[in-house]
């Protein structure tokens, strides 16, 4: 059974078929229920939860040091070397992120050429990320919050690090944990992001996002899409940019001292034009008709990354339909401070947006 991608639920397995990172994926089957109380105060960096009493337990494991360092050739020993030091990840990362032959002999040259040619990134990623504890402590803080939130959920056990194809994934959730491929974190002006070919893959818009701060967003955002679930099968435009309000609105109690512009992907002038302008945005929804279109190719102008929402100008985000679902969430918040998480999120689209009387 392949995986899916999205927000598919499915473990990365042999039959996996790699795809190019567009946006952070998960994979994990896992059924849980949402317990407790959220109010509108905890968005307020200021009154967030005091969270520092819940104990979480997550292991760090820099498989890429362990992948790169010694022969040039990879063997069957190693291979039984890092299973044994990192269980189901291997498989992971063989089948599903390098995408290797099922034959071992194959499966062994493919990814000893893959080796070969990706040790320099590797030793440049060994000095950039010699020490994680400052990611790994900003995880263990994002996870209490999890975990205040969403008792219920189980949370990832390992924190592990790799490096896969340029083209491949940047940060994923498998059964063996968070897992975080550092060749699409170097930070926007490393070398390898000028050239050509990576580019024509990763446009201006995306290609920025490969810093270091990303790391942690857009991990946790994995475990967002993973616990935050459309509840209705409403297909409008509305109802899809208040799912995606809904999540980053999660994300952001999760992440209480992130910076906004990390969590919705917009530069901070990109946010800081939106919240100025988001008169002028909404009223460009109601005039041309757009809050309750169905046309998955419309939606898709207002819901998909991109490099700008070209009817707004050359200046503004892709995506834009994100920014006022976000709003909107935020409005009926105001009148419904003290609602409980599970009931915010099942909340159908248009009653949040009619009780919401959002009109900026």
């Amino acid at each position: 059974m392949a995986a899916k991608v999205g927000f598919g639920h499915e473990v990365l397995n042999a039959d996996y078929t790699a795809k190019p990172y567009f946006a952070p994926l998960m994979y994990r089957i896992i059924l849980f229920l949402f317990v407790g109380l959220l109010f509108l105060s905890c968005t307020d960096n200021a009154h967030a939860p005091n969270v520092s009493a819940i104990d979480i337990h997550i292991t760090e494991g820099r498989f890429e040091n362990s992948f790169f360092s010694g022969d040039s050739i990879l063997t069957a020993a190693k291979t039984d070397s890092l299973e044994t030091a990192y269980g189901s990840f291997l498989q992971d990362f063989l089948y599903g992120i390098l995408n290797v032959p099922k034959q071992q002999d194959s499966a062994l040259e493919y990814a000893s050429n893959f080796k070969k040619a990706y040790t320099p990134l590797w030793q440049d990623a060994s000095k950039k990320f010699a020490d994680m504890s400052v990611y790994n402590k900003e995880l263990i803080k994002a996870l209490q919050y999890v975990h205040y939130y969403f008792p219920d959920y189980v949370l990832p056990a390992s924190f592990i690090t790799f490096i896969g194809p340029a083209t491949g994934y940047s940060n994923i959730l498998t059964q063996a944990g968070i897992a975080v491929g550092l060749q699409l974190y170097m930070g926007q002006d490393y070398p390898m992001y000028q050239e050509g070919y990576f580019r024509e893959v990763y446009p201006d818009y995306l290609h920025r996002r490969f810093s270091p701060e990303y790391i942690i967003p857009d991990a946790i955002k994995n475990i967002v899409n993973e616990i935050v679930q459309p509840p209705s099968a409403d297909h409008s435009l509305l109802a899809g940019m208040i799912d995606a309000g809904k999540k980053i609105y999660v994300a952001k109690l999760l992440l209480p001292t992130t910076a906004d512009s990390l969590l919705i992907g917009y530069t901070a002038q990109q946010l800081k034009d939106c919240k100025a302008g988001e008169r002028q945005i909404w009223d460009f929804f109601l005039k041309n008709n757009l809050l309750f279109e169905s046309d998955p190719l419309r939606i898709k102008t207002y819901l998909t990354d991109g490099p700008n929402t070209a009817e707004l100008g050359p200046g503004s985000p892709g995506n834009i339909g994100l920014f006022l679902g976000w709003q909107i969430v935020n409005k009926w918040l105001t009148s419904h401070s003290n609602t409980d998480l599970k009931d915010l999120l099942q909340k159908p689209a248009r009653d949040m947006y009619a009780e919401s009387k959002y009109k900026p």
